[in-house]
């Protein structure tokens, strides 16, 4: 199926972790894909810019054969939600700060876990641009889906943890993003 043209923001805390394996993962595969015309970038809702991934996040990426080693945090910023046609954050209370603090931002912002589930429910339609197939995705939602304490959709942050930690996570978004993109090839 043709390029759908994502430009798509990946969201965590520090921008230090989990954001960048999934920014890599991404790339990675539209890069497999050949999808030249989609692209992926990472923030964090409370990023300090210009510090490098985690030694845990490097190791990981490594070994998933990726390279994060020119990783360069960045805070989120209107610029950047500005220039995203699917924002994905790696919790449900992330996905919570850009709807709230970025007007707007609601129908293109989900928790990974989320947005894999409805990708793979409703797969992209052939000469579905990204665009158009993420706003078809956000009509069954409303604000309020994002508010309360219900986890199931996060991805634990492995930030100060085990090694085993870094790799359980990485799994688990290699698998999310994985989905997204058969569902993004039309199922």
């Amino acid at each position: 199926m043709s390029d759908p043209e994502f430009r798509l923001l990946v969201v965590c805390t520090a921008n230090r972790c989990r954001s960048p394996l999934a920014e890599a993962i991404a790339r990675d595969r539209f890069a497999t894909r050949r999808w030249t015309r989609s692209a992926a970038i990472s923030s964090g809702t409370r990023a300090e810019d210009g510090l490098p991934a985690t030694e845990g996040t490097e190791l990981t990426a490594e070994r998933l054969g990726l390279d994060v080693n020119a990783h360069s945090s960045r805070a989120l910023t209107g610029d950047v939600i500005g220039w995203a046609n699917l924002v994905l954050c790696m919790e449900r209370r992330q996905a919570l700060h850009v709807s709230s603090h970025f007007p707007g931002s609601f129908d293109i912002t989900f928790p990974l876990r989320d947005f894999a589930r409805r990708a793979t429910a409703a797969p992209r339609e052939r000469g579905e641009c990204a665009g158009h197939w993420v706003a078809r995705l956000s009509t069954a939602r409303a604000p309020g889906d994002l508010l309360g304490n219900d986890h199931r959709d996060d991805i634990a942050d492995p930030a100060g943890k085990s090694l085993r930690r870094y790799w359980r996570a990485a799994n688990e978004i290699e698998a999310l993003i994985d989905e997204i993109i058969a569902a993004a090839d039309g199922g």
